[in-house]
């Protein structure tokens, strides 16, 4: 056996593994830190094994090292004289745990040029093609292939799937040495500046180099970045921020953006509208892959022209091809650079609070205070711990150029104890309330309390955040404020919607926002009626403007709206969810009732959550679509940039037409 893999330094290992294998008998591959120096969980590994007495053949496989992971097998059928040898396969499984297949062929390229040699090996394979990252989703939006994807029980071998899957993880700036295409490139035109950068970028990368931060990024798994080597991963730039950000810095970029995330901030776009220019991949009808670059504007395209920073000869210009290609789904190639628009490096003030939950959605509906509490601040967050009285309120409020830092500590206090709370809560969790469900309300009042200590929350006092940002409070660079999630819980469930706050005569129209909120409320207390806890994780709330991306779930047709990111979150023994007990029963049971509910508000599910769980998903879906003007554009992009259909799967195709 030949085993070799990158270790933490970026230098090729190339361990001696020693295995026997008779004929009709198998060897299982076990890698281990004694026999294999410096490697560590989630590195690539590239295993070969030959056979030497016999029929000379060899196999080849690459795969990601987890020593909790699925084992690599190969075995060996016929006689010493004529034999086969087989690998026996790999698993993939996204964040989740919702999704556990066995690809035809799994790829992760370590450049540009290995990822068009991928595309032209499935193009060649007439096999269909999908991309699958850092995996944070729960969605089928990852399986490729167009048969439907119905695990009925969770084994030792995943779901066969005849179609290819692959990672562009490495396809990040911390790859900019072997690929100088991999560098991120900022650069200003007329007076705003922009970041180029490819789609393996994850999220506290690009918030930290952008901002020049000197903080390490890292959790027990994953360096996301390193101020030591930021020189050699982009071009020197002044500090600069992006205007809105989800909350994980573990999350790649291309595939956030893909499925419309959002982050938060009541002014502020979702993250797909701030992508400005992209270069994707497409596949002609003779299997050659082609490069393709849209901008939103001439005077962006020519300066991506002048810099190089495309590969493609011709930029097209047009703002049309960017409201589509913001939120492609895939659908629409493969993305290889997002050029997403960037600001000055700002500060905020940042906020734990705490408040009764009748202040803000009393019995009445009365959104009168709930609208003060949004324009009181720059940037919201909602969170309900089910079965408490209280709210968790954090709030961001920007803060005027020259403010000085302040209590950075308490704050990173704050996300080093989130922290520790995900490493542990989601795995004992799990297990405790399957088993003594009755015990939910309980937990949810001690986790909550627990909460309010450890994050040495105040009381709200006014709904003006300005008025609360004492001298004990934290003024932070916004990265610091943004990626308060550094380490994700695990073993939960996740489904989003949104619902639309329209403008009346200048005044957010929250009805709708009001109505989400007591249904998710009501239902959650209807079912403890009778015995049943189906989320004992969280309620939560972002608010965003109005998307123009033709496919994003916050497009609302105009530009006054707002957006509601109502979600609500629950410990599960996740791999329940593809057979069925007790736990799972109950879940499925809240999560059918209450996504009907929020679907009548004219909404839609979030992509990347867990879309597939109601059965009206897709058909819901497809039908608010079809009135969207810029729908007709995006599928005929969609004929033009993938006319042989590589990168249709079972999702784009009941989400958009086969």
């Amino acid at each position: 056996m030949l085993c070799s893999y990158r270790d933490g330094n970026g230098i090729q290992v190339e361990p001696s593994l020693s295995g026997t294998f008779a004929a009709g008998g198998s060897e299982s591959v076990t890698l281990t830190p004694q026999r294999c120096p410096g490697l560590e969980k989630g590195m690539w590994v590239a295993l070969k094994v030959k056979v030497v007495g016999g029929k000379a053949n060899l196999a080849a496989k690459n795969f990601k090292y987890d020593p909790e992971g699925p084992i690599q097998g190969y075995q060996i059928s016929g006689t010493t004289l004529k034999n086969k040898l087989e690998w026996t396969g790999i698993d993939w499984s996204n964040f989740a745990q919702t999704i556990r297949l066995q690809p035809a062929v799994l790829e992760r390229p370590q450049t540009i040029a290995g990822l068009v040699a991928a595309l032209e090996g499935a193009a060649s394979a007439k096999k269909k093609v999908r991309l699958g990252s850092s995996g944070h989703s729960w969605s089928n939006g990852v399986v490729p292939g167009t048969g439907p994807y119905t695990p009925d029980t969770y084994t030792p071998t995943a779901t066969k799937v005849d179609a290819w899957l692959i990672d562009p993880s490495d396809l990040s700036p911390f790859g900019a040495t072997r690929d100088p295409y991999l560098k991120a490139h900022y650069l200003e035109v007329g007076g705003t500046y922009y970041v180029a950068i490819p789609p393996g970028t994850r999220q506290g990368w690009l918030a930290y180099d952008a901002a020049n931060s000197k903080k390490m990024g890292k959790d027990d798994d994953l360096v996301w970045y390193d101020p030591e080597e930021a020189g050699e991963q982009s071009n020197p730039h002044p500090p600069l921020a992006v205007s809105s950000m989800g909350p994980a810095p573990q999350i790649t970029l291309g595939g956030f953006v893909a499925n419309g995330c959002h982050g938060t901030g009541w002014e502020a776009p979702t993250v797909s509208d701030l992508v400005m220019a992209m270069e994707v991949l497409t596949v002609n009808e003779q299997g050659k892959v082609v490069p393709k670059a849209y901008a939103a504007s001439q005077e962006l395209a020519d300066a991506l022209e002048s810099a190089g920073v495309f590969q493609s000869k011709i930029i097209a210009v047009s703002e049309d091809d960017m409201a589509a290609l913001r939120v492609s789904l895939g659908a629409l190639g493969v993305i290889t650079k997002l050029v997403l628009q960037l600001e000055p490096l700002f500060k905020v003030g940042l906020l734990n609070q705490y408040a009764p939950v009748t202040r803000f959605f009393p019995d009445d509906k009365d959104p009168r205070e709930l609208a003060r509490l949004i324009e009181g601040c720059d940037y919201l967050e909602i969170f309900w711990f089910p079965f408490t009285d209280q709210l968790w309120i954090k709030r961001y409020k920007r803060q005027a150029d020259g403010t000085p830092l302040r209590n950075v500590t308490k704050a990173d206090d704050g996300v080093a104890l989130m922290s520790q709370m995900a490493s542990h809560a989601g795995s004992v969790t799990k297990v405790f309330l399957a088993n003594e469900p009755s015990s939910t309300p309980t937990y949810m009042q001690f986790s909550w309390n627990a909460a309010k200590e450890l994050l040495s929350m105040t009381p709200l006092a006014s709904t003006d955040a300005n008025e609360d940002l004492g001298p004990d409070e934290p003024v932070v660079d916004v990265p610091d404020a943004y990626l308060y999630q550094q380490k994700y819980f695990s073993d939960f469930l996740d489904t989003s919607w949104t619902v639309e706050i329209s403008d009346e005569g200048g005044e957010p129209d929250l009805r709708k926002v009001m109505d989400a909120w007591s249904q998710a409320r009501t239902l959650i207390e209807g079912m403890q009626g009778e015995g049943k806890f189906p989320v004992n994780l969280n309620i939560h709330m972002r608010f965003n403007k109005c998307s123009q991306a033709t496919l994003s779930p916050a497009n609302w047709g105009n530009a006054t709206s707002h957006t509601c990111w109502i979600e609500f979150l629950s410990f599960t023994p996740i791999k329940s969810l593809l057979g069925s007990n007790a736990a799972i029963d109950v879940y499925r049971e809240y999560h059918n009732q209450i996504v009907e509910q929020w679907a009548a508000h004219g909404g839609l599910m979030h992509w990347g959550k867990l879309f597939q769980a109601w059965a009206g998903a897709y058909a819901d879906a497809r039908q608010k679509l079809s009135r969207r003007p810029g729908l007709a554009r995006f599928l005929a992009m969609r004929k033009a940039n993938d006319p042989t259909g590589i990168f249709y799967n079972d999702f784009t195709d009941q989400v958009l037409g086969d």
